[in-house]
């Protein structure tokens, strides 16, 4: 089993994909990070992913984090890496959360009304709905 986790930040999207040991433990298969993500300037944007030893960078226009998540599912998709459940890191969940939630109609109200607590990371999360 892979478990794709994403994390999107002010101006960067992590990723990681976690294979699930038969022992039942986690190991990282593979991981990257979009760089300067809606950020324009002198710098380029670039993504990079590493493989095993591989690593693999390439500069790109990466004007927005649903760019920045298609980016990551291409690199996935071209690798022949299954993904079996998807999950995503909210900054700050108030009191309403504590624990992982399955990502449904009610729980995106919820999130969406707790945008205030961490303003530059929690709405890209909305970003790539």
């Amino acid at each position: 089993m892979n478990i794709l986790v994403l994390n999107c930040g002010s101006s960067s999207l992590n990723y990681k994909i976690y294979t699930l040991s038969p022992s039942g433990f986690l190991e990282a298969a593979c991981q990257g990070k979009a760089h300067r993500v809606g950020v324009q300037g002198s710098e380029p944007a670039f993504i990079e992913h590493h493989l095993g030893l591989e690593t693999i960078r390439k500069e790109t226009d990466i004007p927005d984090h649903r760019t920045a998540a298609n980016l990551v599912l291409d690199f996935i998709s071209t690798h022949c890496l299954e993904i079996n459940a998807v999950g995503h890191r909210f900054v700050h969940g108030g009191s309403a959360f504590h624990n992982s939630v399955i990502l449904d109609e009610a729980v995106s109200q919820r999130l969406n009304g707790l945008l205030p607590l961490a303003p530059i990371h929690n709405p890209q999360l909305f970003e790539c709905d």
